[in-house]
C-alpha cells in the first residue's frame, strides 16, 4: 500500500487521513485538548511530507511508516483517560504485580498482595469507570503532578500468576511503569509511561516487522494503523504485545517463503526462536502460525542441515516455552468452574473439559 503511493501522492494521503482522525477526536473530546494535540501532530506530518517531496532517498518509506504509527499511537494514548481502555484496570495492576516481582523490588507477600503507591491507588478509585466524558479531563487537568511522594499500601483484591499474565507480552508496560516509580513520578506520568513503553515494543517491533518482510508490507500497515490495534498498543493490555510478536513471526515467515535463497542464517533462525518462545504461551493457539516455518523450503537456508535441524528445534522450542509459563493456567483451565469471572469480566468461560467432551458444541 505504502510502495504504491509515491510522488506527491502519499504525503497528500497522509495528510488527509490525519484530518480525518483529528476531525473525528475533536468532535467526541475537549476542544482545548484535541486542538493542541493536532497542532504539534499535524506540524509533524507536515514537516515529514515536506522531507519525503524534498528528498524521497533521504527519508525511506520504513521511517515514514514508524512516523505515522508512533504519531497515531501517542494520540490514542493521550486521548483516551487512565482505565478508559475496556479492562485496563485488571492489567494496570497485574503490571503493577510484576514490577513488585523483580528481584530488585520483592515486594509480593507470601498471600498474594502486593504493596501499590497510595496515590496510584487514589487514581484507579476515581477514574475506574470506562465511561469517557469531560470530568474525566478535567481530572487529569486539576489533579496531574510530575512529582508526588506517596507511601505504599498492601493490595490485594486481585490475584495473579506468572502463567495467566502474559509476561512476554507486557514488557513494554513493565520497564514504563517501573522508571516511573524510580523517579518517583506523580500518578498519571507514572500510569501515561506504562503506555507509553507498551507503545514503544509495539512501534519497534511493527517497524523491523515492515523491514524484515520482503512481500505482504501492506498487511503490516493495515493491521498496526487499525483503530483496534492503537487503542490496545497505547494500553496495559497484553494484547499490545502479543500482536508486536504476531507480526514479527509473520514478517519471518514471509521472509523464509518469499526471500532470497540461501539467505537465512543462524541468527535469523535463532532470532525467530525467541520470538516463537515469547508468543507461543502468551495465545497457545497460535503456534499453528509459529509452525508453519517447518514448510519453508529448505534452499532457502544457507546450510540445508542446519535448517532441517532447525525445523525440529522449532517444534522443542514452542513446547517448552508453552510448559514452563503455561503450565499453571493450563491446569486452572482443567478445573475451572465454567460460571467465573476473568479480569474485570464476569459470564460464562469453557473449561477444557468442555472441550474435549464436547468438541462440536464448542466449535459452534
Amino acid at each position: 500500500m505504502i510502495k504504491s503511493l509515491n510522488g506527491k501522492l502519499f504525503p497528500c494521503f497522509l495528510i488527509t487521513l490525519f484530518l480525518f482522525y483529528s476531525l473525528f477526536w475533536y468532535l467526541n473530546n475537549p476542544r482545548t485538548l484535541v486542538a493542541l494535540v493536532v497542532f504539534v501532530s499535524l506540524a509533524i506530518v507536515v514537516v515529514l511530507g515536506f522531507c519525503y517531496l524534498r528528498d524521497r532517498d533521504a527519508l525511506g518509506n520504513e521511517w515514514i511508516f514508524l512516523a505515522v504509527l508512533v504519531l497515531f499511537s501517542l494520540i490514542f494514548c493521550f486521548m483516551f483517560p487512565p482505565f478508559s481502555v475496556p479492562d485496563e484496570g485488571h492489567h494496570y495492576f497485574s503490571t503493577y504485580w510484576l514490577v513488585d516481582s523483580l528481584p530488585f523490588n520483592s515486594r509480593v507477600a507470601a498471600d498474594g498482595s502486593f504493596l501499590v503507591r497510595e496515590t496510584d491507588l487514589n487514581l484507579y478509585s476515581k477514574l475506574s469507570s470506562s465511561l469517557i466524558s469531560s470530568s474525566s479531563f478535567d481530572s487529569i487537568f486539576n489533579h496531574f503532578s510530575w512529582f508526588e511522594s506517596s507511601k505504599y499500601v498492601s493490595f490485594s483484591d486481585l490475584a495473579f500468576s506468572i502463567g495467566t499474565e502474559n509476561v512476554p507480552a507486557k514488557i513494554g508496560s513493565v520497564i514504563g511503569l517501573q522508571i516511573g516509580l524510580l523517579l518517583g513520578l506523580g500518578a498519571y506520568p507514572v500510569f501515561y509511561l506504562g503506555r507509553i513503553g507498551s507503545i514503544a515494543v509495539f512501534c519497534f517491533c511493527a517497524f523491523h516487522a515492515y523491514k524484515i518482510a520482503p512481500k505482504g508490507k501492506s498487511v503490516i500497515v493495515f493491521v498496526s494503523l487499525l483503530p483496534m490495534t492503537l487503542h490496545l498498543a497505547a494500553s496495559y493490555s497484553y494484547d499490545s504485545g502479543i500482536i508486536a510478536l504476531s507480526l514479527l513471526v509473520f514478517a519471518f515467515l514471509m521472509r523464509g517463503f518469499f526471500g532470497e535463497d540461501h539467505s537465512i542464517g543462524i541468527r535469523q533462525i535463532i532470532t525467530y526462536f525467541i520470538v516463537s518462545a515469547l508468543l507461543a504461551p502468551c495465545k497457545v493457539i497460535y503456534c499453528g502460525l509459529i509452525v508453519l516455518a517447518v514448510f519453508i523450503p529448505l534452499d532457502k537456508f544457507e546450510d540445508v542441515n542446519k535448517g532441517r535441524l532447525s525445523k525440529y528445534l522449532l517444534i522443542f522450542v514452542i513446547a517448552a516455552s508453552v510448559l514452563v509459563l503455561r503450565l499453571a493456567s493450563v491446569s486452572g483451565l482443567v478445573s475451572q468452574s465454567t460460571s467465573s469471572s476473568r479480569g474485570g469480566e464476569a459470564g460464562q468461560f469453557y473449561s477444557l473439559n468442555d472441550i474435549l467432551l464436547h468438541p462440536r458444541n464448542s466449535f459452534m
